[in-house]
C-alpha cells in the first residue's frame, strides 16, 4: 500500500471514528436527560411524600386530641349522669 492510499485508509478511520463519536455523544446527551427528568421526578415524589407524611401526622395529632377532648366530655357527662340518678 502506497503512502497516499495509506493516508486516505487513516481519514476515513478517523472520520468514522469521529461519526461513530458524534452519535455516541447524542445518544449520552438522550440518556443525561433522561436520568436528569428521573431525578426531577424523584424528588417531586420524595416531596410529595413528605408533605402527605406532614399531612398524616397532623390529622392523627388533631384526631388525639379530638379523642382526649371527647373522652374528657363523656367522663364529665357520665358525672352528670349519676348524680342526676
Amino acid at each position: 500500500m502506497d503512502l497516499e492510499a495509506h493516508n486516505h485508509s487513516l481519514r476515513q478511520t478517523v472520520d468514522n471514528l469521529h461519526l461513530k463519536m458524534v452519535k455516541r455523544s447524542k445518544e449520552y446527551e438522550i440518556l443525561k436527560n433522561y436520568v436528569d427528568s428521573l431525578h426531577y421526578q424523584l424528588t417531586a415524589f420524595q416531596n410529595s411524600s413528605e408533605r402527605i407524611v406532614q399531612e398524616y401526622e397532623s390529622l392523627k395529632t388533631d384526631y388525639m386530641q379530638m379523642k382526649f377532648d371527647y373522652d374528657l366530655q363523656m367522663r364529665d357527662f357520665q358525672v352528670l349522669v349519676e348524680r342526676v340518678d
